[in-house]
Formats: structure tokens, sequence, C-alpha cells
């Protein structure tokens, strides 16, 4: 199942559809992004191919959802209060639980780059540039506007009542409190989304305002008609506008999921258990303040032909200076190039599309949204040809080439945009899944035929650029977006270690290099052995065809060196059955040190001690007769036990692979090491 984020909501019908298909089946699901918002996002996943919380008791696990609430709720603490630094210890145990080695296979992309180019015709990445910042003004988008805003927002006097879906404060007689909690935090989010909706644009912030007019006004004239009737006739001329603009913004299809903000709906109710004179006065007190608001956006944003009048738009002006204007000391020259520009919001979108083509001119401008009827398929290959069609079809659609991109996040994933190198995030995702994935559609593997073909300039060569807009300090003291979207990087980073950084670099004195090492990931020990063994495989073939055929039980030895992780000893791999009938199996490695007794398990210093290459002497000082009694110490210390606690019976039998003598000095001329 590609994209398998998608399946991290139990309740949605995708998520139950899956799980009736998904018993009795091995169940490989795929995604970059497995956790979305929290770490439960992973339990989710699991739960596809362990329904069972004691699936893994095996593992001593008896509840394996209990693994993820604890890290979660540190996470959060460290978020509410900003301070990420000291959080190396959630990260040890995300990434050491013997549950995540048992059911995530993780590659970075450091690993994938190193195993690639041990092929023929190796494809190539692009190497991501750090992310620069483009700011703007809030006062100066909203000007006189924007401190009433700020002072509706406060605390101490709320934006809006929202009485449509705060029904139960109503309730005659005592509320359920668990209900009015649950419609509090919808407020809260409604709120939220209004922000947000006012820092992407001011034609998403009317259009967010204009949908709560309506959802009020639908309100009053399902419970009092005669009321509806008044206050639409006080109102004759701002209503006919707020429904005009309503017919052009939605007068299409239905929505599909991509707006994953869209205002609720109100709770429908019994009036004779409410007090409705005092619920009633509430909402028609928002709606006048809404038409206020949006009266006022009016005489800021519109000519008195009722036309947008752009030159009062602060960021969009920053958007068209970036687009068309002079690149500033040491940022690339984009004029021309093919952009793709991501925003949250569809009204955002549209504004832009109109504002890019119509008023500004600019050729190749196409815009893609839940609702626009166009044909994607051709947008698409019209944006990127090369990497999306037939290599005939390719001069076809450079007819007729799209060089800026405008899309919500119905293009963030899935995609192959990698013709353009250059990604525009207009507003910030609060998931900063979101993030990862829109700079993904450019940020991929490239083909180096293709490559010849598309000829980019120098600067574009193997190179991805990408700009945040990201929200002034006068939004940040309302909302805490950037706050909120870079403790999600760090909980993504930390329980997985996925991205570098997303919004900033990290430091002002950041180098590309350090950006870049930050962003390609450290490779795991897993990796690095992986790694090993292809290139055994290309550089010696026919000893890693012998592999598969070696005796069980086979004996080596090595000369101990001062610079090994652990002391003199012995190291064995053991096959250990998980079942009773030895159906499926694991290798456990263990590390016996001579001096001291201690049997370790570490694998990386394990590795780091036994690893060697066919040049390696082969050395044994003490043989297979006098490590016998150490070999048994093992055996019967660690791997008895570890079958004790999967509930293995007598019967049976434990396999040693192979094993090695760490001692000694050179006595022995040097031959092939396996």
């Amino acid at each position: 199942m590609d994209e398998a984020h998608h399946f991290r909501t139990p309740n949605a019908n995708r998520s139950i559809l899956l799980k009736r298909i998904t018993p009795g089946k091995k169940v490989f699901l795929l995604t970059a992004t497995p956790v979305n918002n929290k770490l439960l996002d992973l339990h989710q996943l699991i739960s596809y191919f362990a329904p069972d919380r004691a699936h893994f008791s095996r593992l001593g696990i008896q509840n394996y959802r209990r693994i993820f609430s604890g890290p979660d709720k540190k996470f959060e603490e460290a978020i509410r209060h900003g301070d990420w630094q000291d959080l190396k210890e959630i990260e040890e145990f995300l990434t050491g639980t013997p549950l995540f080695k048992q059911v995530l296979v993780q590659r970075s992309r450091k690993y994938v780059k190193e195993s690639e180019q041990q092929r023929e015709n190796a494809p190539v990445f692009p190497e991501r540039q750090r992310p620069r910042v483009v700011r703007y003004s809030l006062r100066k988008v909203y000007a006189t506007i924007y401190d009433e805003i700020k002072q509706t927002f406060s605390k101490d006097a709320p934006f809006l009542n929202l009485s449509i879906y705060l029904v139960e404060a109503f309730r005659k007689g005592e509320p359920d409190q668990r209900k009015l909690l649950d419609q509090r935090k919808v407020v809260g989010l409604i709120r939220t989304l209004v922000l947000k909706r006012l820092e992407s644009s001011y034609k998403a912030f009317e259009g967010t305002l204009e949908n709560l007019l309506v959802k009020m006004a639908d309100f009053l004239r399902f419970y009092t008609p005669d009321m509806y009737e008044a206050w639409t006739l006080a109102n004759k001329r701002h209503w006919k506008r707020v429904q005009d603009h309503l017919r052009e913004r939605l007068g299409l299809e239905e929505l599909d999921d991509e707006e994953e903000n869209d205002l609720p709906e109100s709770e429908c109710i019994k009036p004779k258990e409410y007090e409705m004179d005092r619920l009633l006065a509430d909402v028609e007190e928002d709606m006048n303040t809404l038409l206020v608001f949006l009266a006022r956006l009016s005489k800021r944003f519109y000519t008195a032909e009722d036309k947008e009048d752009p030159t009062k738009d602060d960021k969009l002006q920053k958007l068209l200076a970036l687009l068309t204007g002079e690149p500033e000391d040491g940022a690339p020259d984009i004029r021309g190039r093919k952009v793709a520009i991501f925003t949250e919001f569809r009204d955002t979108a549209c504004y832009l599309f109109r504002q890019l083509r119509d008023v500004a001119g600019l050729p190749g401008v196409e815009e893609i949204d839940s609702r626009r009827k166009v044909d994607r398929e051709q947008v698409i290959k019209r944006f990127a040809p090369y990497y999306n069609c037939e290599a005939g079809q390719v001069r076809e659609f450079l007819k007729d080439p799209i060089n800026i991109l405008i899309s919500t996040d119905v293009l963030s994933e899935g995609l192959n945009l990698q013709d353009a190198s250059l990604v525009i995030n207009y507003d910030l995702h609060w998931n900063p899944v979101r993030l990862i994935q829109r700079i993904g559609r450019v940020d991929r593997r490239l083909d180096p035929e293709i490559e010849k073909r598309l000829k980019r300039p120098k600067f574009l060569n193997r190179k991805v650029y990408f700009w945040n807009f990201l929200p002034p300090k006068d939004l940040e003291d309302l909302l805490g977006l950037f706050r909120r979207i870079t403790g999600k990087v760090l909980r993504i980073n930390a329980a997985l270690g996925i991205e570098g950084a997303l919004l900033t670099p990290d430091d002002k004195e950041m180098t590309l290099k350090e950006f870049n090492q930050a962003y390609e990931g450290t490779e795991s020990l897993e990796e690095k052995m992986r790694l090993a063994l292809e290139k055994i495989q290309k550089e010696h073939p026919d000893l890693y065809e012998s592999l598969h055929d070696l005796p069980r039980r086979l004996f080596s030895g090595k000369t101990w060196r001062s610079g090994f992780s652990l002391k003199p000893g012995i190291f064995c791999a053991y096959r250990i059955p998980n079942d009773p009938e030895g159906k499926t199996s694991e290798v456990h490695w263990f590390y016996r040190e001579r001096e001291t007794g201690a049997i370790l398990d570490g694998l990386e210093e394990i590795w780091n001690t036994v690893r060697s290459t066919p040049r390696t002497q082969r050395v044994v000082k003490l043989g297979v007769k006098d490590l016998a009694p150490e070999r048994e110490a093992i055996k019967h210390h660690r791997v008895r036990k570890l079958m004790r606690d999967r509930g293995l019976p007598l019967s049976v039998k434990p396999t040693l692979v192979c094993w090695m003598e760490i001692d000694g000095q050179p006595s022995a001329p040097a031959r092939l090491e396996v």
C-alpha cells in the first residue's frame, strides 16, 4: 500500500476497508512520512498487520500501544515550552526499541544514493539548497484594519462568539460538560483556521468570513425565519455581495478531502431544550461583526467598480518581485524558469492564478485545485513533459508549456515534477509532512538520459531551490504557527530522522554542506552493513555467491586491536525461531568479553569489532575446543533466555550460524576470511 500515511486515522472509511482485506496476508506499507502528527500514527499503521495488542509479546511487549504514549507526551511538553534541545533520551528510545526494529525498514537518502551508485546507469540526485525566506508585513497588507483584527483575536475580546458551534452553553439546566468541552475545541480550531487564512491571503480570509456568515444566516433562517428576513432586508446590499462571491467560489462541484480545515457543520438542536432568544441574539451579533469586517476588507482591497486592487497586497507584491525582479545577492535568477507554487487554500490558489496570469500578464501560468475542471494529466505533462511523457510525446507538450504551476496540496504527493527545480511555499501548512511532500515533487531521482535532453541552465543543474513565505512576527504573536510546525518537524526528526531543515537553516552561519548533511540523514548501522554487502557483491561476485553454500557453525578468528569497540572475546551469531514450528526466525548477535565475562548484544559495537575485509588475516589463538566454555556461556545465559521469553518448548533448537575469536597476535599467513 503506497502513501500508507493516508490510513493513519482508524475510523476513516479507507482505514476500515483496508482492515477488512489485511487479515492473513503479508502487508507492506510504503510511506516517506509515517509520522504526520503524533507517534501514534505509527501505532495505527502497525495495527493493520498486528491487530492484537499482545502481538509482540514474544519481545516482552504485552501492549505495544503504550510504547508510543510516553514519548508523545514528552514531545508535546517540549513543544509547549519551546524546549527542544535535550531530547536525546527520546531519540534513543525510538530508534532502539525492539518493536521498531521488528516492523520498520527505513532507508536514509544518503544510503539510497550510495547504494544506487553500485549499479550501472545509476540515477543521480539533486542537491537541495538551503531554504530561503520571504518576509512580508501583515500591517502593510491589512493597513489600518490590522490593529482591529489583532484586538478582536485577543483573549480578552475573542473574535466572534461562534455560538452556532457552542450550543451546549445555551442548554436549559445543566449542560453536558464533555459535549461542551468538545464544542469549545471546535470553536478554538475555527478561530485558528480563520487566522491561518488571514495569513495565507486576504482572499482566503474574506472567503472564510463569508462562509461563516452564510452558515450563521442558514442557522437563523432555520430556527427563526422572521428574524432572518428582517436581517437580510436591513443588510440587503452587503448580503447580495456575499452571495455573489459565494456563487463565484462555490458554484462548481463538491469538495473532495483536499482542504482538511474546511468549516464544520453546526449541530441540529431541539429549540425547546435551549435558551433560544439568547442563542439567536449571539448569532445575530456575530453576523453583524462579520459584515463590518467584510465591508472594511472591501474598502481596502477593491476599487469602486468592485475589482481587486493587487497593489495593496504586500505579500502578493513580494511574490511578483521574486518571480520577475532582479534577484537579491546570492539568490538565483528564476525569471522565466519553471516554478511550482504551493498554498494550503483553494481561495488563495485561485487568487494567485488571476493575479499572475490576468493582471501581471506572466506567460504559461496554470492552477490546479480540487474544484477546477481541468485535465490534470495534461497540465502535469505541460509543466513537466520530460519526466511524464513518452519520448515521442515531449515535443507536443513543449508547444504550450506551463512555466508557473500554482497548486493546493492535491499535487503534493505521488507526482514527478522534477522538470522544475524551484518550489515556493506561499503559506505554511501546519503539518510539516505537507512541506516535505511539496518539496519532494521536484527533489527526486534524476534520469541522466533525460537530463541530457532537458539541458538545464548551470545554476539549476542537479540543484533544488525552495522559498518559504514565513508568517511574520505580527501573526506569530497570535497563532504560533511557526513554532507548531517547527515542533512537529522535531518530532518527525527524532522518531525517524527523515528530514533536515525545512523552514529556515538552523543557523545563519550553517554552511551548505552542513545543511545537506542534516537533510541527507545519517546512515543507520543496518544501512552501513547492507552497503558493505553490496560492495562485496559487486567487487567479489564469486565470494558473494558462495555465501549461501557455506556450512553452519563456521568458525574464524582475527587479531584484536586497541581501536576495537569491545575487549578480546568471542562473537556468536545464532538463528533463533520465533514460533514452535520454526516457520520464522531471527539472527541475533552476541559478544562475550573474556576478561569481564560480560555478554553484549549491541549491534554497532559488535559490528565495529568483528567486521573484516577479504584482506583481513585469519588468526586463531585458542581454537574451537578451548573456546567451547565461552560459547556455552552465551548459549546458556542469553540464547536460552530469549527462547524462554518467546515461550518456545525445549524441542525447538537454536542454530549457531557462525562464530569468531577476537584475540592474539598474527601467527598465520593472510588468507580470505568470510
